[in-house]
């Protein structure tokens, strides 16, 4: 299950009570004089909504924008104040082109409003539900982007915790941004020194084995995990590791390395793509690829890509291409992706 539901049409359904316009009314005239404009909504959860956005800087710009709104009731004590001062922290200073930009944070009363960038094209997860899994010069695309933004924040001794495909949105142009900072946290505490992370956060299926078992695990490590399952969806449209069986049962199975490209795909994998997604999901976090590791990898390589492409387009002229695109994530699949987060602070 998604933090996020889909909202179809320009608003909410539900009847607001007297009050509740009032407020809405209020909170609308504060952030006109601010130069915003809000628009429909987009989505909506237990914690808040997200709308679209328009912002004048009264000069004659205008900048189309998306709003997440928080409202601060509804979230838990140790959520606000543990969690939400380091996403809004988080949000404010990350700076990268592969990460969603905020324009500004307003608080008004009981909510929060975080303007950032407009993302058209939704996200990854519902791309591929709807056009199927990715060729690998496609995969190879995103993903370079992918740890792209994730060396970046590893370098500055920042991790995601949340890494999944839902949190991968798409620009005009198709290229991806990382969302939603909820979980983030740094690595070191005021003297420099590296810290454990001990919260058992993110999504389950892109959990690494440790961070299930719920002992102290590097979290860099396992952000790194995470985006190796990522890789996986990219090139499967489905998951490397299942649930269904149970927590137990899956941990097992990543310990074991007891998971596989779906028959059909193998065959049109390249052998550097399969070694690096190897030792991205290695249970053995002393055998875990770091970051650099990653980097450094050829199929980590802008002539990886051309070569990709190249490939693509000697298979689609001998007609051996098969339109994977063409088959959508079955619905046992999204029934196993879309599992409700298991979230327990500490």
């Amino acid at each position: 299950m998604r933090a996020m539901t889909r909202i179809t049409g320009g608003g909410e359904s539900a009847q607001k009570e007297p009050a509740d316009k009032a407020i809405e009314l209020s909170d609308d005239r504060a952030l006109q004089k601010k130069g915003y404009t809000l628009g429909k909504v987009l989505g909506a959860g237990a914690f808040g909504e997200v709308r679209s956005a328009l912002y004048n800087d009264g000069k004659g710009r205008e900048d189309v924008l998306a709003v997440k709104i928080i409202f601060m009731s509804r979230l838990s004590k140790s959520f606000v104040t543990k969690f939400f001062p380091r996403e809004l922290a988080m949000q404010l200073t990350l700076d990268h082109p592969t990460i969603v930009r905020t324009h500004s944070i307003v608080q008004r009363a009981d909510k929060v409003f975080i303007f950032m960038q407009f993302l058209p094209n939704g996200d990854v997860y519902a791309y591929i539900d709807k056009n199927g899994p990715l060729m690998e010069y496609q995969a190879n695309y995103w993903s370079r982007q992918l740890w792209s933004g994730t060396e970046y924040m590893q370098r500055r001794q920042i991790v995601h915790r949340d890494m999944k495909v839902d949190n991968l949105m798409l620009t005009m142009n198709y290229n991806i941004k990382i969302i939603d900072m909820g979980f983030a946290r740094r690595v070191v505490n005021q003297n420099g020194q590296k810290i454990l992370s001990q919260t058992y956060c993110g999504t389950i299926h892109y959990c690494a084995p440790e961070v299930l078992d719920g002992i102290p695990y590097n979290p860099k490590l396992s952000d790194n995990w995470s985006n190796g399952v990522i890789m996986y969806i990219l090139v499967n449209g489905s998951m490397p590791f299942s649930h269904k069986e149970g927590t137990t049962v899956m941990v097992a199975n990543q310990l074991k390395r007891n998971w596989s490209h779906r028959t059909k795909v193998a065959p049109l994998l390249s052998r550097e793509f399969k070694d690096l997604l190897q030792n991205i999901l290695e249970p053995d976090v002393k055998k875990r690829f770091h970051i650099q590791d990653i980097m450094q990898h050829p199929w980590m390589s802008r002539f990886m890509f051309t070569k990709l492409v190249k490939q693509a387009q000697k298979q689609i002229r001998r007609g051996g291409h098969q339109e994977r695109r063409k088959k959508p994530i079955d619905k046992h699949q999204q029934k196993e992706m879309r599992k409700k987060k298991p979230r327990a602070p500490n």
